[in-house]
């Protein structure tokens, strides 16, 4: 977190260092933790950038006599709102996985769990703008487009078509959540 705050102090952000500062400092903390805690830094940051431009300024205050206690402290509150704003995403979810394979493994056979399961987890886990499509389908599961396409009719009760060029399917909500629940 000091050597954030130099890089930007030696380089300030308003002449556009800003983003450069914030990246470094997102890469050093992938490299030492993990990619969702740079990344949630980095979200956290922008939604709290008052607090975080005035860690800047009270620590480059004279008065203050270079010391980074403050600013340190600061960044830490972010990064741990960051992670907690992790976790409360990723707990429920978790659960929700572990209802689902559960349900899943005993109600279906192998590639009916595979093929629900998959989607599932899109829905779940995956962007909304990057959803498996057929042709990822067919490579995951090692299957032909007529299975997939049997598969779809058995299940067509338990699922949306989201897109067409390419054919995506997702998860009804219906679905998903009267097993989560």
């Amino acid at each position: 977190m000091a050597s954030h705050y130099m890089f930007e102090y030696i380089h300030p952000f308003y002449d556009g260092n800003g983003r450069v500062g914030r990246f470094i400092i997102a890469k050093l903390l992938s490299d030492y933790y993990d990619n969702y805690t740079a990344l949630t830094f980095s979200y956290v940051i922008n939604r709290n950038k008052s607090k975080y431009y005035k860690a800047f300024m009270t620590a480059s205050n004279h008065l203050n006599c270079g010391d980074l206690t403050e600013f340190i402290d600061t960044m830490l509150e972010l990064l741990i709102a960051g992670q907690e704003r992790i976790l409360d995403e990723l707990i429920p979810k978790m659960d929700a996985t572990e209802k689902l394979t559960l349900y899943l493994t005993s109600h279906y056979k192998k590639i009916d769990y595979e093929f629900l399961y998959l989607l599932s987890m899109d829905k779940l886990f995956g962007n909304k703008r990057n959803r498996l499509t057929l042709i990822d389908l067919e490579n995951i599961l090692g299957v032909g487009r007529v299975k997939i396409n049997n598969t779809i009719k058995k299940f067509g009760n338990y699922l949306v078509k989201i897109k067409s060029r390419p054919t995506i399917y997702e998860i009804s909500d219906e679905f998903l959540n009267s097993i989560i629940k």
